[in-house]
Parts: C-alpha cells; sequence; structure tokens
C-alpha cells in the first residue's frame, strides 16, 4: 500500500529526462546542421521549426512530469515528427560527422516517444493508485 500511496506524490521522473534528452540532442543536431547549411529561406525554415520544437518540447516535458495524458501522446508525436524531418531535411553535413547528426536526430525522436510511452503508463498506474486511494477514502477502509 505505501508504494502505490508514494505514486500519488512522486513525479514522472523517468518521462521528463527522457523527453530533456530529445531536447539536448535536438539542439545539438540543430546548431550542427545550422553551420553547414548555404544562406537560404530553408535556414529561416528549418531555424522556426527547431524553435518551435524546443519550446513545445521543453513545455512536453514539464507536462508528463504532472502524469498529462495529453502531453504524452504529444511527446510521441514530436518523436514521429523528428523521424520526418529525415525525409525533408537534407543533411549538409557529409562523412562521419553528417552520421553522428543523422544518429543525434533519429536518438532524439526515440528519445521523445519512449518518454512519451514511459509516461501513458506511468499516468495510467497513478490514475489506477488515486482511483483506489480514493475508493478506499470514501469507505474509511484503511
Amino acid at each position: 500500500m505505501a508504494i502505490n500511496q508514494r505514486r500519488l506524490y512522486e513525479k514522472n521522473k523517468i518521462g521528463y529526462v527522457l523527453v530533456l534528452f530529445h531536447i539536448v540532442l535536438n539542439v545539438f543536431y540543430s546548431i550542427n546542421t545550422i553551420k553547414h547549411m548555404d544562406t537560404s529561406y530553408d535556414v529561416g525554415i528549418f531555424i522556426m521549426i527547431t524553435i518551435m520544437l524546443l519550446l513545445v518540447g521543453f513545455l512536453t516535458a514539464v507536462k508528463v512530469q504532472n502524469y498529462s495524458m495529453v502531453w504524452s501522446m504529444v511527446a510521441i508525436i514530436i518523436g514521429l515528427f523528428q523521424f520526418s524531418r529525415l525525409l525533408f531535411t537534407d543533411n549538409p553535413v557529409d562523412g562521419m560527422f553528417g552520421s553522428v547528426l543523422i544518429i543525434a536526430l533519429v536518438l532524439s525522436g526515440i528519445f521523445c516517444v519512449l518518454g512519451g510511452l514511459v509516461s501513458i503508463k506511468n499516468t495510467q498506474v497513478r490514475r489506477k493508485c488515486v482511483k483506489e486511494y480514493n475508493r478506499k477514502n470514501d469507505y474509511g477502509i484503511k
């Protein structure tokens, strides 16, 4: 019983950290990709997408920490969007470092999807604990 009650007050640290890893890898990928791009409208669009992903990613990290089911799903969507960036973003870096950037992009997507999935699971477990706790308190059961 103590474990279930502890779940009522704990933050969702694992989902939070996974989404933060997404942000760190996304920043690494974005900075190094922008550094090698030629000046054009593509750079501006890339920067705007990156800024939007960072803002929404941080908001998502904070919300999944507080067991939000909707924001857990948003984390999965962000992760899937990261994978889609492979399709519409040309990698301006050749060689080994270009491969490192692609790996960083893929890992950031994986971390975000995992953060969302872990958060969905943790939110479901917490909701079950809250429901059980409320049921027992309604009937005066200890």
